[in-house]
């Protein structure tokens, strides 16, 4: 299983303890993406945004079930880059959360 993460920077990252320590014990990957990390932020792998390139390198070369959620845009992002990787909308969950004028 890989876990991936984004935040604007390591002060506002939900869970990023909790989701190392869930890490270590049970195996899985765990990256990180920060928008725009601070001089002292540490543990990210990527800073500006998620994208395909990324994606292609750090998601498993089988067909992988891949669940994400976030804003509208963010959600825009993810979802072409998915399909650009060939992965099928059998194979993506997903959950929405935003103001709801953005629907």
């Amino acid at each position: 299983m890989t876990y991936v993460h984004a935040a604007r920077n390591e002060r506002v990252h939900a869970f990023k303890d909790a989701m190392a320590q869930l890490s270590d014990r049970y195996g899985f990957l765990n990256y990180v993406c920060y928008e725009t990390p601070d001089p002292k932020d540490q543990g990210y792998h990527k800073s500006g945004y998620i994208d395909e390139a990324w994606l292609r390198e750090i998601l498993p070369a089988r067909d992988p079930d891949v669940y994400y959620c976030g804003p509208y845009a963010f959600m825009q992002t993810i979802q072409r880059a998915l399909y650009a990787l060939g992965i099928t909308d059998r194979r993506q969950h997903y959950e929405f959360f935003g103001p709801w004028q953005e629907l």
